[in-house]
């Protein structure tokens, strides 16, 4: 994902085998893709990545750098997040 561009880019396919999640190439190279993200998204999943940034400075449990991983905490505060970016645009 690339916030700046306002882009997700599929390049992987996660396929679930034997109770097991595999990391695999798509199956057809349609699968392989960059999608565009609208404005109101990016800004509520930089907040949120804000928000888990400064959080994992208080808590050990964040080890994984690289995903953006929600909770129905996070979500509830991206969508407050969000309201109030709506608020002040």
């Amino acid at each position: 994902m690339d916030l700046k561009a306002k882009t997700l880019t599929v390049n992987q396919a996660r396929v679930l085998v034997e109770y097991r999640v595999r990391i695999e190439e798509p199956k057809s190279q349609n699968g392989k893709r960059t999608l565009p993200l609208g404005g109101e998204l990016v800004a509520a999943l930089t907040l949120l990545r804000k928000l888990q940034m400064e959080e994992s400075h208080y808590d050990s449990a964040f080890t994984q750098k690289t995903y953006v991983h929600t909770s129905d905490d996070d979500l509830q505060q991206g969508r407050t997040a969000l309201a109030k970016i709506h608020k002040i645009a």
